[in-house]
């Protein structure tokens, strides 16, 4: 979205870069940013001022006005360049632009796609056959600890390996890029090895913990690094400069995402969190994603992962929405412990399917109100209730302190209420005779 400056917006830009301090060496992967007395090295003011050209275009100012802010920042380093070199370093950038080796949502001279786009581009292509298309952007979303990470480490392994994931066939992937900056090291590493996927560090999975921070999406590198990659993103919040629930917060991310697959990123996929009242449902829909509602509509598909056994880590995996999918995705469960809590992830084995068409949540998920009552108890407090006995006679048998408690359990259960001794006798006589008691 083109944002042009007027005279006065553009000055007062100006006046805010010529107030502020010297550029720093560390602020080349955040162009733009000033600090206070710091130096440049000269052999990098080129690529800083490319850098900080580019950034400037892709936040949506016109090249005529990037052209008039240039010099200002040149102005500002400890050791400013030649003129000429700052002339030299806007000219390459619209030649580039011309020919399209830079592509810059919302720059071009062609006004309409044509007829040899649409066929240039072909028809849309599996990156995981019935899950996702190539080209798109994916957001899964679950509570803390529902294990939304791990389902995503779970997919690099078979996108880099060519591997079937969960019984869907997969395009390898030429390279894998993780950003993860609200984890350390030590823990991402402990996660990368027990999935196995250490093999590929380095030579195509490509991973940014929060030892080096959030990345600024926009920085020439790291578009570089995304071209032809599969880039995962977790989580939402730490590449937010604001709230969720700003509309305009949550536009400049989605130019940021397109701006990646406009570089020929594969596929884009974000992991978000739900609010934590998801805890008490039984059911997931596309409100799952916090926030606003901007989250939902600049998604291709959005997949609901809900723990329904912390000992088995069973997650059941719901497609919440699809903008291209041909049909329904069934949900799916997948299993990571077994029933001892040992995991059954290792070298050999990822995340077991343990069905591939679920049905509903509610079939697996157990009633909060019900989470103090074991199956035990269930067992022997249905054969109680169907013997007929009182709430009372089944709390003291159930060793259950209150009466009340086991009335609750009992309607959620959705046990009919039980019928009074005499009615019961009364029932059965008049059955005998052919009668009724009504």
């Amino acid at each position: 979205m083109m944002m042009k400056l007027d005279a006065a917006g553009l000055a007062a830009l100006k006046a805010e870069l010529a107030a502020t301090g010297h550029f720093s060496q560390k602020s080349d992967h955040e162009p733009g940013r000033v600090l206070e007395n710091a130096r440049i090295e000269p052999a990098s003011r080129h690529n800083y001022l490319n850098n900080h050209a580019l950034k400037r275009l892709r936040q949506g100012l016109p090249i005529d006005e990037v052209a008039a802010i240039l010099p200002v920042v040149n102005a500002r380093f400890a050791e400013p360049t030649s003129e000429e070199e700052v002339k030299r370093v806007l000219d390459d950038i619209k030649k580039d632009l011309k020919k399209g080796k830079i592509t810059v949502p919302g720059i071009s001279d062609q006004l309409f796609d044509t007829r040899e786009d649409f066929e240039r581009a072909g028809n849309l292509v599996w990156q995981i056959e019935g899950i996702s298309y190539q080209g798109e952007v994916t957001g899964n979303v679950a509570l803390q600890k529902h294990g939304k990470s791990w389902v995503v480490m779970s997919k690099m392994r078979a996108l880099l390996s060519g591997h079937d994931w969960m019984g869907h066939r997969v395009a390898k992937a030429k390279r894998v890029n993780y950003y993860v900056p609200e984890v350390g090291r030590a823990s991402v590493y402990h996660r990368v090895k027990t999935m196995q996927l250490d093999q590929y560090l380095d030579r195509t999975l490509f991973i940014r913990t929060s030892a080096l921070g959030v990345p600024d999406l926009l920085n020439e590198e790291v578009m570089e690094s995304c071209a032809g990659a599969d880039a995962f993103m977790d989580t939402l919040i730490r590449f937010l400069d604001g709230p969720e629930n700003n509309a305009e917060i949550i536009r400049g991310f989605a130019e940021k995402v397109f701006s990646l697959l406009a570089v020929a990123a594969r596929n884009v996929e974000i992991n978000c969190h739900t609010q934590k009242s998801y805890a008490n449902r039984d059911e997931m829909g596309p409100d799952m994603f916090r926030g606003s509602g901007d989250i939902t509509a600049f998604l291709s598909n959005g997949y609901g992962l809900m723990q329904t056994d912390a000992v088995k880590n069973e997650i059941f995996v719901k497609c919440l929405f699809s903008r291209d999918l041909p049909e329904e995705t069934p949900s799916f469960i997948l299993q990571g412990r077994e029933e001892n809590g040992v995991s059954i992830i290792d070298r050999d084995h990822d995340f077991r399917l343990v069905t591939s068409n679920a049905g509903s949540l509610s079939e697996y998920k157990k009633n909060p109100k019900l989470k103090n009552m074991t199956p035990e108890q269930e067992g022997k407090l249905r054969e109680l209730h169907t013997q007929g006995k009182g709430t009372r006679a089944i709390a003291e048998a159930l060793g259950v302190k209150s009466h009340v408690t086991v009335g609750n359990w009992t309607k959620q259960l959705g046990l009919t209420k039980r019928k009074k001794e005499e009615d019961v006798i009364t029932d059965h006589v008049l059955d005998l005779i052919g009668g009724d008691s009504k």
